[in-house]
């Protein structure tokens, strides 16, 4: 079995389906059998379900320049 290190390592590839069969299996096993293991899953698939619900705009152009000023001040700014 996997411990919760390898878990945490592993989440992106079990959500993107490229683990072997074994591998799948260890990993579901170790969320049924790890409450904190399967709570952070949980957290990644709500956090990738809320990014895909988001709107995709694009900022306006004065915004872009906005943020392209204040980033260059800052630069500019340190000491």
């Amino acid at each position: 079995m996997f411990s919760c290190r390898d878990m945490h390592k592993m989440t992106s590839d079990y959500l993107d389906k490229r683990l072997t069969f074994m591998q799948r299996m260890k990993f579901r096993l170790h969320i049924f059998m790890c409450h904190s293991c399967r709570r952070f899953v949980d957290q990644i698939c709500a956090t990738i379900r809320t990014l895909r619900n988001l709107s995709s705009t694009e900022p306006s152009p004065q915004v872009v320049d906005a943020q392209v000023e204040w980033l260059l001040k800052q630069r500019d700014d340190k000491p």
